[in-house]
């Protein structure tokens, strides 16, 4: 567990330890209607692919949603065909997968490189007969599409169906285990309500948090290192076993993603204001916040080279960065 004063001194450390590059920029519009970066993935080349949505509602939805893709400098849209919009959950470097809406409807959908153009040029393909999103898929290209109350797998041009119930997958690791958040109803914007944290390992489920609240699984590798917030904590699941990244006497915190090697991302604040992005392993933590002069508020996706996405409000603009690591990981900066 870190004491203040030793995030204080880690947070001082190597504020130049990365080079950052602008993923994009988009306008902000103002407390309702403002503009959104969302579903951000990060592939092990670098790609960086998500969604942005013109405007967010009074209790958190998303409209005009449009899928990006961001590969070796270059800023692309991807196709939505007849769609009026589309989101990108997950991926891997030959396949991205997410959802579009035709008439109304969410559909899952996955997009694949062009053999030449590459994701300048991708290809969209609507999968067949089903409402849902397509949130997660395996390095076999099994595609994982969540329905009501159920799980459905899209695995060569055949559908398979996993009844679990009100739950949001949020990934899988090598042994096929579910990470992911049970549920109890929605609330305003149809947010879920008193989400529980848990694996679906087989047919049982295994719940982190004992009695759900607002707790939230956020991400978890291949090897079933697990992160997300109890309360308003980030936390670290490791064989059943909860770990803290931060004491009590920083206000708020959350961990976003962790990759193959255990590094964590996130963001927290000290006082309730302003937010810091940061990277974390084994207990040492860096803070993000000085890497640009724009202020990185929020880190994103991390893939195993240590790439990170990171976020920050600039003025009347959001922007999107990847920091790359100078040459040396985290452990070696330690």
């Amino acid at each position: 567990m870190l004491g203040a004063l030793i995030l204080v001194a880690l947070a001082s450390q190597n504020p130049t330890a990365y080079d950052t590059t602008l993923v994009l920029s988009m306008p902000t519009r103002g407390p309702v209607s403002r503009t959104w970066i969302g579903g951000v993935t990060l592939l092990e080349d670098d790609t960086v692919a998500g969604f942005t949505c013109d405007s967010v509602g009074v209790h958190g939805e998303t409209f005009f949603a449009k899928p990006f893709v961001w590969s070796k400098g270059t800023l692309s849209g991807l196709p939505l065909g007849k769609a009026e919009y589309g989101h990108v959950y997950a991926g891997t470097a030959q396949l991205l997968v997410g959802d579009v809406m035709v008439d109304h409807r969410d559909h899952p959908a996955t997009w694949t490189p062009d053999p030449q153009g590459g994701w300048a040029k991708a290809r969209l393909t609507v999968l067949p007969y089903l409402e849902g999103r397509a949130v997660a898929v395996t390095p076999e290209r099994a595609v994982w599409v969540a329905g009501t109350e159920s799980l459905l797998c899209w695995n060569g041009g055949k559908w398979s169906k996993l009844q679990l119930g009100s739950f949001i997958l949020e990934g899988i690791d090598a042994k096929g285990r579910f990470y992911g958040n049970r549920f109890q109803g929605f609330g305003e914007g149809m947010s879920p309500q008193k989400t529980q944290p848990a694996i679906r390992n087989g047919t049982r489920w295994i719940d982190l948090v004992p009695e759900g609240s607002y707790d939230w699984l956020n991400a978890v590798n291949r090897q079933g290192l697990a992160v997300g917030r109890v309360g308003s904590r980030a936390v670290l699941w490791k064989s059943g076993a909860t770990t803290h990244l931060f004491d009590e006497k920083v206000k708020w915190s959350d961990a976003r993603a962790i990759n193959g090697l255990g590094q964590i991302v996130g963001a927290f604040t000290f006082d309730g204001t302003e937010t810091h992005a940061y990277v974390w392993k084994d207990g040492a933590l860096r803070d993000l916040w000085n890497v640009h002069r724009d202020g990185m508020q929020e880190a994103l996706a991390i893939n195993d080279r240590g790439v990170i996405v990171a976020k920050a409000e600039a003025g009347y603009e959001t922007r999107l960065y990847l920091l790359t690591p100078k040459g040396r990981e985290l452990d070696s900066a330690r």
